[in-house]
């Protein structure tokens, strides 16, 4: 079982025994929990891990090549890296009632650069927008196309880039090992 948890708090009043307390958000996983209550869970270990956080080197790096492709394409860093998410980034179709569309899209856009979202469709009732999410949420897996797609059009531009074993490198500091 695995549940993300927010705090942990020990409470330890001798002479009773030390008791660890969670919060955790409020979904399916807490039920879980409840099945655990009152068990003896006695050679059962609890494992506490940290997410894995996105290494600067890696993001730093993309943003580089983004800068060297619009010098020589003479289009922003910033449309660079948009294209970028529109080719290989992660989206999902979103349906908007009529009426709400400009303040969905301002609320969407918020989010940072990598978030913007392209009209699909438009009936009366309602809009369907693709709605694009910026690296800052991509996992490991996700961030590595996305600079393999930055790399190729480097590479189709003749711009220098780091060797794969060197980008590859750049990923495991993400602790994400690339395959």
């Amino acid at each position: 079982m695995e549940l993300k948890i927010k705090k942990a708090k020990l409470v330890h009043k001798p002479p009773s025994l030390p008791c660890v307390y969670f919060q955790v958000p409020l979904n399916d996983d807490l039920n879980e929990f409840h099945k655990l209550e009152d068990k003896d869970l006695s050679g059962y270990i609890l494992t506490v891990k940290k997410p894995k956080e996105k290494s600067l080197t890696a993001n730093a790096y993309m943003w580089v090549l983004c800068d060297k492709i619009a010098k020589k394409t003479r289009v922003t860093k910033e449309d660079v890296y948009r294209k970028a998410v529109r080719e290989v980034g992660e989206f999902m179709d979103v349906l908007v009632e009529a009426g709400k569309e400009e303040s969905f899209e301002r609320a969407w856009c918020k989010n940072g650069l990598g978030w913007f979202c392209e009209t699909m469709m438009v009936r009366r009732e309602h809009t369907v927008y693709r709605c694009y999410s910026g690296s800052s949420e991509y996992d490991g897996e996700q961030l590595q196309r996305l600079i393999d797609y930055i790399v190729d059009e480097c590479t189709d531009l003749k711009i220098e880039t780091m060797t794969p074993l060197e980008i590859e490198r750049l990923m495991q500091l993400w602790g994400q090992k690339v395959t």
